[in-house]
Parts: structure tokens; C-alpha cells; sequence
């Protein structure tokens, strides 16, 4: 699934945007933000973070998360393309600590492929952040796609995600702990 993504920038590119449009990560522009955000500890179910000096004290500066909802990432290519486009662009002026993603953000028949184009995208940016499934990722007819979506994110070094006890329901059960001193 990674290599048939790695292929479709340079097709995109050759054929100047006439094929492979729903690649968007191909056409959304990033820039590296970069985090202060230390890991501190990181459990089956919990992950420890902090906003930590270059001396590796921690920060007295505000923590800041950006929170968004609904991007709703489906067919409409053009449409995803201007609101991926958005989120990278707030979260370059905001430069916040933590992005949080509250769910019915990825949607499309190509959930896996997106997923995977959506945590790439992310990773260019630099700044940890954390994904919450919504109702419609969560219908039952996705069921077998909730893993893999999932999946998609979590193989992501700057996604705090996890798929949490295993005890309880569903995937996503879990905590982000923010830590000071």
C-alpha cells in the first residue's frame, strides 16, 4: 500500500495533476513546524508528554493544542485538497504542541490509502498529534476498516494514538497525559 503512494506523487507530477488527484498529499503544501513536546513515558494504553526546555527541564510556556473535527476527507478531491490545505496552514501560524483530531476526518472508499497520505502529512509537519474516531468512521460497515485505519496512524512516530485495553470495546482507548513539573 506504501509503495502504490510513493508512485503516485511523481505521476501526479508528470502528468501535471491530470492523474492521481485523489493522492492529495501530492497538491497540500506543509510546512516543518517542529515541537518541543517530549515522550516521557509510553504505556500499551497511555502515553506521558511534556513541553521541555533545550536543557531538558520542563517548560513553563503554555501548552497549546489545536483541535479539529470533520474534515470529512472523501471523493471530492478538490474539496480535500483546500481543507488539508487549511489545517496545515493553521497549524503552521498556530504552531501548536498537540494536534487532536475528533473523528469524521477520513471517509473515502480509499479509507487506508488516505489514512496512511493524511499520517504522511502530518509527519511533514513535525508536531505530535493524536486521532479520535467519529460516527463515521466508527459504522459498523467499516468494521474491518477501523483496524487498519488505525493502524495507518499509529506506525506514525509523531501519532500518539493507540489501540488501548483490550478489555474495553473498540479501538482508541486510550490517554494522552500532559505532564509538568
Amino acid at each position: 500500500m506504501k509503495a502504490i503512494i510513493a508512485l503516485e506523487k511523481p505521476v501526479y507530477n508528470l502528468t501535471k495533476g491530470k492523474k492521481a488527484k485523489n493522492r492529495f498529499l501530492s497538491s497540500v503544501k506543509t510546512q516543518k513546524v517542529g515541537t518541543k513536546v517530549k515522550i516521557l513515558k509510553s504505556t500499551e494504553n497511555s502515553t506521558f508528554i511534556a513541553k521541555m526546555n533545550p536543557d531538558g527541564s520542563f517548560s513553563d510556556d503554555d501548552f497549546r493544542i489545536l483541535c479539529s473535527t470533520d474534515l470529512h476527507i472523501d471523493e471530492d478531491y478538490e474539496l480535500n485538497n483546500r481543507t488539508l490545505q487549511q489545517l496545515a496552514d493553521r497549524i503552521a501560524d498556530l504552531k501548536p504542541d498537540l494536534v487532536v483530531l475528533t473523528g469524521d476526518c477520513v471517509l473515502s472508499k480509499y479509507q487506508q490509502i488516505d489514512a496512511i497520505q493524511f499520517a504522511k502529512m502530518m509527519e511533514s509537519i513535525g508536531v505530535y498529534w493524536t486521532y479520535v474516531f467519529g460516527n463515521h468512521e466508527a459504522r459498523e460497515e467499516k468494521g474491518s476498516f477501523k483496524y487498519q485505519l488505525f493502524k495507518s496512524f499509529i506506525d506514525s512516530p509523531y501519532c500518539l494514538c493507540k489501540f488501548g485495553d483490550k478489555a474495553l470495546y473498540g479501538y482508541g482507548n486510550f490517554t494522552v497525559n500532559l505532564m509538568s513539573d
